[in-house]
């Protein structure tokens, strides 16, 4: 019997370089050198006995400006993307909680501390306290969960193929790391903001 310990559980994260298209002589061509770095990172906070995480979340996105405060798929978790550009013409970050854009501000310096927390909280926990329920990760939703407006399964030819995705998007080195990344871009935004 596997037991979460951590109010956070069900950690899937997701790495996608996108390259713009740019019309030349009547065809789409790209450069592989304008890009930009999409990160998601997608979890279930729960209220344990060793963490609030939930209760947390609620009072911190409760302060904040974001329109989607809850997970459009799932209740109870959150969907954090992270947009890197890498454009010659926009090398910014971007944020989005829930599919709507998290401006840094300071009306929403509340959600983004406890965003940082989350993500240094899952990038400093040992892989053996990460958890996923099975009935999750195989169930209904998983598929529509990590990449909002999207569904997994449409990329892949059957289930087997897109459950076998879905389970190493929620392996926990993978999710640790990628939170560790998602940390890391998060704390040069907020650094950045406050001008340290």
């Amino acid at each position: 019997m596997q037991i979460n310990f951590t109010g956070i559980k069900n950690v899937g994260y997701n790495c996608d370089f996108l390259y713009p298209t740019y019309e030349q002589d009547g065809q789409l061509v790209y450069n592989s050198d304008d890009y930009a770095d999409m990160n998601v990172i997608n979890m279930q906070l729960t209220d344990d006995f060793n963490g609030k995480d939930l209760s947390a979340y609620k009072d911190a996105v409760g302060t904040s400006d974001v329109e989607n405060k809850r997970h459009p798929i799932v209740p109870n978790f959150i969907h954090l993307a992270v947009l890197k550009g890498e454009l010659p013409t926009d090398k910014d970050t971007y944020f989005f909680l829930n599919g709507s854009k998290l401006e840094v501000n300071d009306q929403n310096m509340t959600i983004f501390s406890f965003l940082a927390k989350t993500l240094k909280k899952l990038k400093e926990q040992s892989l053996d306290r990460f958890f996923v329920d099975k009935d999750y990760l195989f169930g209904p939703d998983v598929s529509q969960s990590i990449k909002l407006g999207q569904d997994l399964r449409d990329d892949y030819e059957d289930d087997l193929e897109c459950y076998t995705e879905l389970s190493k998007l929620h392996y926990n080195e993978h999710a640790r790391n990628g939170a560790a990344k998602m940390f890391e871009l998060l704390e040069n935004k907020i650094y950045e903001y406050l001008d340290i």
